[in-house]
């Protein structure tokens, strides 16, 4: 049976959520439409907080906020001033959360389905603005928000204790209130102020800004009136906040765009980045195709009979395709991301949305062809697997589901490691060396200075090294052991495989450390500082004692003569510690040798 209109109002009504439907039919279906969004949205916010997490990433930003909040600055090593960070006004946020006391991890979990459940709740609010346009699916239910709310990697990312929720939410936003037609002063200037806010929460919603600056310009050249209201709004939120930045860190990009070497394209990893995705969630894929016949079934005449409905069908599907592709171009560039999905969070709803405006032409007028489209939609957004390795934990070309690494007991564990190192670090100049997965520890220990060795995030010094080679996307700026033990000086490693990745004995002798259970090595002997361990209860390897042992030797030990011929014991005891007698018996028996 055909599938005819509620009721079409005059064009002018279209669109108009005063415009109330008429009884029966469509009372029924405008029933079906709140309930299955609200069910939508029940089942994300149930299904968020089921898959809920925090990755070591975050703890970054978290470190960076709480210095602000004690009085430190915005800064991961006090008086170091080095943007480790790509997302401020999230670091802005879970800084306020700490200042009221809040858990940083339970307030960015918090906010961060806060602003998934917001996101869902604007794509509920476009189908219901545009419901009357057309019939099948869309009429009865928020086609858009029901696949939003089954995307297994929109669920999970609502949380991660990153900024991509709330980054997804603003993107989100700004294109409905431009996709609604030709916006007034106040609709377009909150449109670039939300893009300037977008900005600030990462970096590349100046590309999301930009493109919708050329939408403006492309569909209204003659009257650059939104445009110029557009990026005059954005630029009062960018430019002062751009200029502070500047003016505290010292650079134009953050330390992560070198850390993460996004200047160097790697366009075959993105590339494959981006097939991955769409590998598993090929539904978006098919959603494009639909616009594009029904693109050209406008264009001859067929579809929507009303050019203004055609035009405002139009104008939405170029909006969200421009930015989906201006976004995928970017992903395309930089290389993608280690976590399975994450980079293209934020233009899913966009791809949905273009799903669900390609039901209105595709099917003619027939609610069957839409109904099974949107159906398998639905079935495969749930059901296809992913196109990653069966292990848990295992990775292709760097990429991982990133989710696995983060059981409840790994987390505890890293933070129970952390707050047992705590009271140990207090009030003492302790200087940290550690690897990226161990962010959450490093948050929880406080020490005074910690040196993220894996990426460089937080050093300037590591984040400009000159890339040798491509390896793991995101991960390829190892710092240098002389930098590590020479220039920054770090006392303590307690990574399991630091004395691999650093080739450790070649370069000190290994002493152990223990503090609380917790095991480490001793990078350099700084004998007052770990005599102040020693009095907290930390049990240190007593190498001054195995040094006069084997100086006391009746014959030269091999380890002591390639340590004073390859200059270890320099770099790691006598550089710090006034010891000529030691010293000058280590010599003559090295010379007597």
């Amino acid at each position: 049976m055909p599938d005819q209109p509620l009721q079409d109002p005059p064009a002018a009504d279209v669109g108009n959520p005063r415009v109330r439907p008429p009884s029966g039919r469509s009372s029924l279906a405008t029933l079906v439409f709140w309930i299955s969004g609200a069910g939508a949205l029940t089942y994300a916010v149930w299904a968020a907080l089921r898959r809920s997490w925090v990755c070591d990433d975050a703890f970054i930003s978290f470190r960076y906020a709480e210095h602000l909040v004690g009085g430190l600055g915005l800064v991961y090593n006090p008086g170091e001033r080095v943007e480790g960070y790509s997302n401020f006004l999230w670091t802005l946020w879970s800084a306020l959360g700490l200042w009221i006391g809040a858990d940083a991890e339970r307030w960015a979990t918090t906010a961060g389905i806060a602003c998934y459940a917001a996101a869902i709740g604007i794509l509920i609010w476009n189908s219901w603005s545009i419901r009357r346009e057309q019939a099948g699916p869309v009429s009865w239910i928020p086609v858009a928000a029901i696949l939003a709310a089954l995307h297994p990697d929109w669920n999970i990312f609502a949380t991660g204790g990153l900024e991509t929720s709330l980054f997804t939410l603003q993107i989100t936003l700004a294109y409905v209130l431009l996709a609604r037609g030709e916006p007034g002063q106040g609709r377009a200037a909150a449109v670039g102020l939300l893009l300037g806010l977008a900005a600030m929460t990462r970096p590349d919603g100046v590309l999301i800004a930009a493109t919708m600056a050329l939408f403006a310009l492309i569909t209204n050249p003659r009257r650059p009136r939104t445009l110029v209201i557009l990026l005059a709004a954005f630029l009062v939120v960018w430019l002062p906040y751009t200029a502070w930045r500047i003016s505290y860190f010292g650079d134009y990009f953050p330390n992560t765009y070198y850390a993460k070497s996004a200047a160097i394209p790697w366009y075959s990893q993105g590339a494959f980045y981006i097939k991955l995705y769409f590998l598993r969630y090929w539904p978006l894929l098919l959603g494009i195709a639909l616009v594009a016949i029904a693109w050209l079934r406008t264009v001859g005449g067929g579809g929507a009979i009303d050019p203004a409905v055609r035009d405002r069908w139009r104008r939405s599907v170029l909006l969200a395709g421009m930015l989906a592709l201006a976004y995928a171009a970017f992903v395309f560039r930089v290389g993608g991301d280690f976590m399975f999905g994450r980079f293209l969070i934020p233009v899913t709803p966009l791809l949905l949305v273009l799903f669900e405006r390609s039901l209105i032409q595709i099917g003619g007028d027939h609610a069957l062809g839409r109904w099974v489209l949107a159906g398998v939609a639905a079935i495969g957004i749930v059901f296809t697997p992913y196109p990653l390795p069966r292990n848990p934990l295992g990775s292709v070309r760097g990429i991982v589901f990133e989710p696995n690494y983060y059981s409840t007991e790994a987390t505890e564990h890293a933070k129970g490691v952390g707050l047992a190192l705590r009271p140990f670090f207090q009030g003492l100049p302790v200087r940290l060396a550690f690897f990226g997965g161990e962010a959450r520890m490093v948050y929880y220990a406080r020490p005074r200075l910690a040196i993220e060795c894996s990426t460089g995030l937080t050093d300037r010094h590591i984040a400009h090294q000159p890339l040798a080679e491509r390896t793991r996307i995101g991960h390829e700026k190892l710092a240098d052991v002389d930098y590590v033990l020479g220039e920054r000086g770090a006392h303590v490693s307690f990574f399991r495989g630091a004395p691999e990745v650093f080739q450790l004995h070649r370069e000190i002798p290994l002493v152990d450390i223990e503090m609380a259970g917790v095991r480490g090595r001793v990078l350099n002997w700084d004998a007052a500082l770990l005599d102040s361990l020693r009095r907290r209860g930390a049990s240190i390897q007593d190498f001054p004692t195995e040094l006069d042992g084997l100086l006391a030797a009746p014959s030269p030990e091999y380890e002591m003569l390639e340590w004073f011929t390859e200059d270890k014991l320099r770099r790691f005891y006598f550089r710090h510690v006034t010891d000529p007698e030691r010293a000058a018996l280590l010599r003559e028996r090295i010379g007597a040798s």
